[in-house]
């Protein structure tokens, strides 16, 4: 712990944090809410601010470049970084946390795909 905050320290670049460490307790919340299905209720609301500070890249090709090899890409959204999990003592804790992961990524991945 006391090397991710010197790491996140140091990763300051015009004041903005390079890197930001969240530490979320997944089996504090599991005792507190009892079965898993509660759990994942409040790490998806981690989940998801996280994401909403990342963002997602979003592209498109030009219709009419459909088969050139110069077709121009239309960005319609940028990402500004990543998310990692890790528990430091269950792969399956993290795998859970991976699959809420990506469930919250893949629903604001569709939301920016059909709002075009």
């Amino acid at each position: 712990m006391k090397y991710v905050k010197e790491v996140a320290r140091e990763t300051r670049d015009g004041g903005e944090i390079k890197v930001l460490y969240i530490h979320w307790d997944f089996a504090k919340h599991a005792r507190a809410k009892g079965p898993t299905g509660k759990v994942l209720s409040p790490l998806e609301e981690q989940v998801q601010q996280s994401l909403d500070r990342t963002g997602i890249f979003h592209a498109q090709l030009n219709h009419s470049d459909r088969c050139s090899h110069a077709g121009e890409c239309v960005i319609h959204c940028t990402q500004c970084g990543v998310l990692r999990t890790n528990c430091i003592d269950c792969l399956d804790r993290t795998n859970v946390a991976q699959y809420v992961l990506g469930l919250c990524a893949l629903r604001k991945q569709i939301r920016e795909v059909r709002v075009r």
